[in-house]
């Protein structure tokens, strides 16, 4: 069991940006940033998937994938990767998922060219100073946009506000 969890890597993507639970979860209370990216000019777009938000976790059969074939391997250990919680729904999240027991070989190095389609930066509210101008620095003469999320006034969502770009 703790060999096929040593050997997977996910990377976890969200169609929403504006939810202040995430921001609470994920970016540590508003000071941290969430990268945005065109994952449609991605060549390797294909390998994301959906997660799969259901009401019962599903047991992994650890015994039975010592028995099973590689491609029957690698799309069970993909699709258990794909659930979730559905009271986690309001995420909207995609994951690609990097096992070396998956079957398509050019996978590991597909996460090293996400940088080639960053599209923008959103930075928490709270975010440090410094971290902001190193972010600022480091885009400044790029296409990437850099904004700055804050609390909408009539709802609790948050908005970004392009800051650089």
């Amino acid at each position: 069991m703790n060999n096929y969890r040593n050997n997977l890597r996910v990377i976890c993507f969200s169609d929403a940006n504006n939810s202040t639970l995430m921001w609470s979860h994920y970016a540590k209370d508003n000071s941290g940033f969430a990268i945005e990216y065109d994952l449609n000019a991605w060549e390797c777009k294909e390998h994301i998937s959906p997660v799969k938000y259901i009401d019962k976790r599903e047991k992994i059969p650890w015994d039975f994938l010592d028995d099973v074939g590689q491609s029957q391997l690698s799309e069970t250990i993909k699709n258990y990767t794909l659930y979730k919680s559905k009271k986690w729904d309001y995420e909207r999240e995609w994951r690609l998922v990097i096992s070396r027991y998956l079957t398509t070989p050019d996978i590991p190095k597909l996460a090293c060219f996400l940088a080639d389609y960053i599209t923008g930066v959103y930075l928490g509210e709270r975010i440090e100073e410094h971290f902001e101008r190193e972010i600022l620095h480091h885009y400044k003469n790029t296409p990437v946009r850099i904004y700055r999320m804050q609390h909408a006034k009539n709802d609790f969502s948050l908005i970004p506000v392009l800051i650089q770009g």
